[in-house]
């Protein structure tokens, strides 16, 4: 049996009673939201937002479900050439294929790698990602199916 893994963040209304805070003092509520998960900082947050919405869309061309010409802004000439070559989408042809889930952390503000998990009936597959900012904006610069 494996470990439980890290909960995702959850978002709860902040506290509505009163509460005490090492020295005694009590803290006034607040109507604020409070993440479940203390440990989603919000550069973490940050960067899984960034993965949906960059990500999702590397995803889609791989699987067949976008043309390339919508992304060509937001990938490396690199990662735009092997896309184009269709390697990497001849490994992931296969019927019924759904993202299972992205993971995103941020390693500097300007660089963020991520992880995708695409599943068919057949098998399940790795990818990684990784996204650099410049005054262009974000683009993804690195690929690989694991």
């Amino acid at each position: 049996m494996t470990a439980p893994a890290a909960p995702h963040p959850i978002l709860l209304p902040a506290a509505t009673d009163p509460y005490l805070v090492p020295d005694g003092r009590a803290i006034a509520p607040s109507s604020r939201t409070e993440l479940a998960n203390s440990s989603a900082a919000p550069a973490d947050r940050t960067s899984g937002a960034l993965a949906g919405v960059l990500g999702a869309p590397v995803i889609d061309v791989l699987l067949g479900r976008r043309p390339l010409s919508q992304i060509k802004s937001r990938v490396s000439p690199c990662v735009h050439g092997l896309l184009k070559s269709g390697s990497v989408r001849r490994l992931l042809h296969e019927p019924q294929q759904r993202l299972l889930s992205m993971h995103a952390c941020a390693i500097s503000p300007d660089l963020v790698e991520g992880c995708a998990v695409i599943a068919s009936r057949i098998r399940t597959r790795a990818l990684v990602l990784r996204w650099e900012r410049s005054d262009g904006g974000w683009s993804c610069t690195f690929l690989s199916v694991v």
